[in-house]
This record gives C-alpha cells, structure tokens and sequence, in this order.
C-alpha cells in the first residue's frame, strides 16, 4: 500500500478468501513447499513471507516462530474466517507462490495466486 500526494491510499491489494486459498492449495501434491504472503501481526495489509510444506494432506508452517506442540512439533496450520463477535484469529494470505510441477494438473501457468 502506498499513499499518493492526494492522501488516498493506493496499490491496496484484498487478502485471497479461505476458498480460494484452500482450492489452490488441496490441489497440491505432499512434499509441495508453497511461500505464503500474508499477516501476520494483525496490522493492515501483508507484512511476512513463510514456507509451508505438506505432508499427509496437511500443511506445516516452518517459519521459526510458528505453532509449536508441547513437544516442539510443527503443527497443522488452518485458514479460518475470524468471527465478528470475537478477536481477530486468522492469519489473511495475499499471496500463494509456488512451482506449476506441484501443481496436480500440472497447468504451466499457475506459479501465483
């Protein structure tokens, strides 16, 4: 996001939906690593790129400072919608980049989301 001489905001991109992110990425094969662009410190807009990687249908985040069991494992992240009654939860993602070979229909042009 920039702001232009007028004041406005511009270059104001929306984070992708709990839909679009979970299509693009169900359709990933296991040992896919996928970088994420999202938020994570709940301030406007994107601020941190991660690598996530799935195993046995699910996906690890391997950021060092993510979820952690109380045995130290990487667990499981979820994309969820918050609810408007409670404190924001989510985590938004504004972009999805990873190699069209991960992809399962293996389509050349699909590297972003």
């Amino acid at each position: 996001m920039t702001v232009g001489k007028d004041g406005k905001m511009q270059n104001i991109a929306n984070p992708l939906s709990v839909g679009e992110i979970y299509n693009t990425l169900d359709k990933m094969q296991d040992g896919s690593i996928v970088q994420l662009y999202w938020d994570t410190n709940h301030d406007f807009g994107p601020n941190h790129y991660s690598l996530i990687m799935k195993i046995d249908g699910k996906w690890y985040n391997f950021n060092n400072n993510d979820a952690r069991g109380q045995d130290g494992k990487v667990l499981p992240i979820t994309f969820v919608l918050p609810k408007p009654d409670e404190p924001r939860q989510d985590r938004p993602v504004y972009g999805i980049y990873y190699n069209s070979s991960d992809y399962a229909d293996g389509d050349p042009e699909r590297n972003f989301r």
